[in-house]
Formats: structure tokens, sequence, C-alpha cells
């Protein structure tokens, strides 16, 4: 779980706040709620993934990293130069002769000696196999063959629920942003991963009791939250958002025109 303290600490923007709450007969409430909303939104636009087409390719990639397909099996015995083998062993495969399969990748196929032909295991070896941000490297070694390749069976499955998930820290900021108000201009694949049922990805916790403790709290409830900012990011997210409240305070100051 990410949390970030939204603090007003620049003095400029304090006294442009100060000068909105007076002309606006604002509370420091809405201030910084504002001030939350505004961060909210420049951590869900900046945060990775920023291309949900690109990143579902990925997913589809790393999966498949973890599991052979007979598709692969095939390939590599044709390219070891035995076309023969190469359908003898998808003949078997496609009737559900596994064993006659399994032996003759054994022995034909290399690159996949010492694994298995079994059914999935619901996601457990791809698990497993994840590093950081929830990658699977590139020479990660299959850990089985799949019984079921077909483009029903369960490791496709698998794979459409996985790809359903990407944009979900993204969403996590804008449950956070939800749970202050309004929101505005989120792309419709983050919302699809927001409103799926049972899932509390975000949420903000506003404590204003007593004048030293006014604050507002984002929490993003998303596993590996913190891994979908990019280092150089972080700051930059803070100053954009400082910089786009500004520019709101100053456009209801009417010391700056609306774009």
């Amino acid at each position: 779980m990410l949390r970030v303290s939204v603090n007003l600490d620049d003095s400029g923007l304090r006294n442009l706040m100060a000068r909105w709450m007076v002309k606006k007969r604002k509370t420091i409430i809405d201030g910084l709620t504002i001030a939350a909303n505004t961060l909210c939104k420049s951590f869900m636009q900046y945060s990775l993934p920023r291309d949900n087409v690109k990143m579902e390719k990925v997913v589809k990639r790393d999966i498949h990293r973890a599991y052979a397909g007979p598709s692969d099996v095939f390939r590599e015995i044709r390219q070891m130069g035995s076309e023969e083998s190469a359908k003898a062993f998808w003949a078997f495969y496609q009737i559900g002769q596994y064993k006659k399969a399994e032996k003759l990748m054994q022995a034909k196929a290399p690159a996949f000696a010492g694994l298995k032909i079994q059914k999935f295991d619901g996601g457990a070896a791809h698990k497993a196999a994840r590093g950081y941000r929830g990658h699977v490297a590139e020479n990660t070694k299959p850990t089985f063959v799949i019984k079921d390749g077909s483009k029903r069976g369960k490791l496709n499955t698998y794979i459409a629920s996985k790809q359903a998930n990407v944009g979900m820290v993204k969403a996590g900021w804008v449950a956070a942003w939800r749970d202050l108000g309004r929101v505005s201009e989120v792309p419709k694949w983050v919302s699809r991963v927001e409103k799926k049922k049972g899932l509390i990805l975000g949420s903000a916790s506003k404590q204003f009791q007593g004048q030293k403790s006014q604050h507002i709290i984002i929490h993003n409830h998303v596993r590996h939250a913190d891994e979908a900012i990019e280092p150089r990011y972080q700051g930059y997210i803070e100053r954009a958002a400082e910089e786009r409240l500004a520019k709101y305070f100053k456009i209801q100051l009417k010391l700056l025109k609306p774009e």
C-alpha cells in the first residue's frame, strides 16, 4: 500500500490558496480536498502503464515464458531438422496421447528436455517466475508444457484475466480520488478496472481535527503500487500537481485566463 501526504509547503501556493479561500468563501477543507484531487489525477496519469494495449501484450508474453505450448515444442523439433517427428508429436498431442508426445519431446526437443506435459496449474508457475515489477525474465525456462493449449483453454482464460487487471494501480489512484468527490478525464480502460466488484483499490483519509493536524492521506491499496511509479517521475508528479493547483487558483482569482 502506497500512502502519500499532501502538504502545501510552498509559500506561494499557500498564499494563492489563502486568497482563493477569502474570495470564494472556502474553507481549509475545500482547499486541501482540491489539492488531493489534483495529486490523485497526477499519480493516475504518470503511474505505469501508459499504454494498456502494449502492456496487455507484455502480460501475455510474460505468461508464455512461464509455460510452453505444444506449438513451441513442435517448432523446436522441426528446427532440429526432424519434420516427421514434429508432425508425430503434434498428432499424439492432438489425440491426447500425451505420454507418447512427451517421449518424442524428450528425445527430439532439447530446449524442453526434462519437462512434463501437464494440466494448467492455475497460474502458480507464472506467479513464482515473476520478478521486479511482476515481469518474467526473458531467459526463464518454462515450468512445463500445457496439456490444453486451445483458445478456450484454462491458460488463455488465465491470460485474459490478467490482461483485464492492466491499469489496476492507476485505478487505485482513481478510487482514492473518487473518495474525495467527482473524478474526470479517466481513461475507459482504467475505469473498467476500478469498477470491478468487490475490490477496494484506493481510499482517502481526511483528518481535520485541530488546526495543526489538518491533512488528507491518499491510500493506494494495490500491491506494488510504488513499483508502478518510475523513480524519475516521483518528484515530477508532485511538482506537476503543484503547478496544476497553482494554475487552478490563479484562474479562480482571475490572475490567469483559462486555456
